[in-house]
């Protein structure tokens, strides 16, 4: 049995909360101020320094350069605004025709001593090399490229406050790169309440894979109603599937609620968790992911919008043929999928789908802590990305209160048919942002695949937060990463044959570099059996091997049963003091503290 230990929650709500009461009047519709900083300017002695410093320089050759710095500027290629020492009634001297060899002509006068010219050769590198040859002419009393301003975009959500996730993984500064476009992702999990109104606009149709009637709670077995019909309870869904999905794709910058990750990309909702505790069986997930792909699955419609990317934040020890079958097809199909590493503080090489070959894993960091003290570990894991943790305070005061350090996101409170939002904690809270970033990278790459994808946000982490029981490559930067692949095409990598060392999945033809027992690294392909792979080889853990390992997967009966939520902490504002501390660990330990 495959268990997905859930997450604790913290009800964004007011103080007098009751963890089953939730009351009209508690709604959060308060508004908040932004404020926008300019840095001081240098001091007096700073400028002199810089004068002396310009001076005692002025005997070598004038040369220019884009500043090497995380915070090198944006040029438009091939202009320069050029300020002459007196103003053009009073003087002969134009802009050479040639400059540094580049053709150049006016484009228009900004003021009576300052110029916009263009050059005929459009680089950035012919921008900086024409700036220097200017800074040489006496004549010439400033010229810059002409630099690049982009808004500095900060949605106006109610609760963005609360939203410390986004500015640790560089958010906004993605966002100014791209908001997204409409990537399709699925998330399959325990459903979704789409009614929220944060998810007006953001839904395409869905489909619910429960085939027990028991285990769905509506009576009907499959059919493309994929709503969450659980309550808040952990013995029931705790409306996971909800609060995963915002996190991706909430709307956006509508003066209410939070912003998703990736504003205009589409969520695709799938149910294979149940009412059950949040449990689904390998057959529903497996159908599931292939139709999340736009496969055939028997006695289903075909998905009229297959997703590029797929989030699974469920998962527990123990591993599946049916699962892993599933997942190797999706990825055929060219689907990103990323999973949650699972929240027991363990090694992650035996939870599935965490562990399945290809899958991008996803760890959780805390508020203040570089990896949760619940978040797994180990080889498997990829990159990490914020989970939260309900026992750190928030570090900001929002509507007068102090909150935990949690993730918020949409929430459906049953008891009371009512739409708000909750902050949760886990791996489960983490993948999503993981997937909803891998939605604005392919908002600005489409041709990229999950090889490129996966390189891109390795080589882009903060490496600071890799641990030694291993936490992949660190914490995500969202910024970095779209600036990575922001080139309109994807790394090529090195096209090694089946079979050859390496490294990473673009070393290889075939996007695949996976451990191959005591041989290290190699090359390969993904499989569902022996007759997938090349001659002297099997099929093992979905992937091809040299050698005649097993021919089958942990788990072939493919009756795996997966749970998807767990129990639930009704508190509102960071608790202080001993006892309410004592209070929150008892409850937790009560209902085996779930998370994930």
């Amino acid at each position: 049995m495959i268990y997905c230990d859930e997450l604790q929650t913290h009800a964004a709500a007011e103080p007098d909360r009751k963890p089953n009461a939730k009351r009209a009047s508690e709604r959060l519709d308060f508004g908040m101020r932004i404020a926008c900083f300019r840095p001081k300017g240098p001091t007096l002695t700073t400028r002199i320094l810089i004068i002396i410093l310009l001076i005692a320089s002025s005997g070598a050759p004038a040369t220019a350069a884009p500043p090497s710095s995380a915070a090198t500027p944006e040029v438009a290629p091939g202009q320069l605004i050029v300020t002459w020492k007196v103003p053009k009634t009073l003087r002969v001297a134009t802009v050479p025709t040639v400059v540094a060899g580049y053709v150049t002509r006016p484009l228009r006068d900004l003021d009576s001593r300052t110029e916009l010219i263009a050059l005929h050769e459009k680089t950035q590198a012919a921008s900086w090399e024409a700036v220097a040859a200017l800074r040489a002419d006496p004549r010439v009393a400033d010229v810059q490229p002409n630099y690049v301003r982009r808004p500095m975009v900060r949605p106006n959500d109610t609760h963005f406050p609360l939203q410390w996730h986004i500015p640790r993984i560089h958010g906004e500064q993605a966002w100014d790169i791209s908001q997204g476009s409409q990537i399709k992702i699925a998330v399959i999990d325990t459903g979704i309440r789409g009614s929220h109104p944060d998810f007006q606009g953001q839904l395409l149709p869905g489909y619910d894979f429960i085939s027990n009637i028991t285990h769905a709670g509506d009576n009907d077995g499959r059919d493309a109603n994929p709503t969450d019909n659980g309550t808040n309870s952990s013995a029931s869904s705790a409306l996971h599937g909800t609060h995963v999905a915002g996190i991706i794709a909430a709307r956006s910058n509508n003066n209410k609620g939070i912003a998703g990750i990736c504003w205009n990309c589409k969520i695709v909702p799938i149910r294979a968790l149940g009412v059950d505790a949040g449990r689904g069986v390998d057959s529903d997930i497996a159908d599931a992911i292939r139709w999340a792909a736009g496969l055939n699955v028997q006695h289903v419609p075909p998905n009229p919008n297959p997703a590029q990317i797929i989030n699974m934040s469920f998962g527990g020890a123990g591993g599946s043929k049916v699962l892993t079958d599933a997942i190797a097809a999706a990825l055929r199909e060219g689907v990103i999928i990323v999973t949650a590493a699972g929240n027991k503080n363990i090694d992650a090489s035996n939870i599935y789908p965490a562990a399945v070959p290809g899958v991008i894993t996803v760890g959780a960091t805390g508020y203040k802590t570089k990896r949760a003290p619940y978040s797994n570990y180990g080889q498997v894991i990829d990159v990490m990305a914020p989970g939260g943790n309900l026992y750190e305070k928030q570090d900001v005061q929002h509507q007068g209160k102090t909150w935990q350090g949690g993730i918020i996101s949409t929430m459906y409170y049953a008891q009371d048919n009512s739409y708000d939002y909750h902050i949760y904690e886990g791996t489960s809270q983490a993948a999503p942002v993981v997937a909803g970033v891998i939605g604005l990278m392919l908002s600005v790459n489409s041709g990229l695949d999950s090889a490129a994808v996966l390189a891109a946000l390795k080589k882009t982490a903060d490496g600071s937060y890799q641990c030694a029981k291993g936490c992949g490559a660190g914490m995500i930067n969202a910024a970095a990463a779209l600036a990575e692949v922001n080139n309109g095409t994807p790394p090529t990598g090195n096209g090694l044959p089946y079979g050859s060392t390496c490294s990473q999945d673009l070393d290889c033809a075939s996007r695949i570099c996976r451990p191959a027992g005591g041989s290290g690294y190699i090359c390969t392909r993904y499989c569902s059996s022996k007759t997938e792979c090349p001659s002297g080889s099997s099929c093992h853990a979905g992937v091809c091997v040299p050698g005649s390992g097993p021919s089958t997967n942990p788990g072939s009966s493919g009756g795996t049963v997966i749970q998807g939520v767990g129990c639930r902490v009704g508190a509102e504002e960071a608790p202080s003091g001993p006892l309410p501390w004592l209070a929150l660990a008892l409850l937790a330990l009560a209902c085996r503290r779930r998370r994930r």
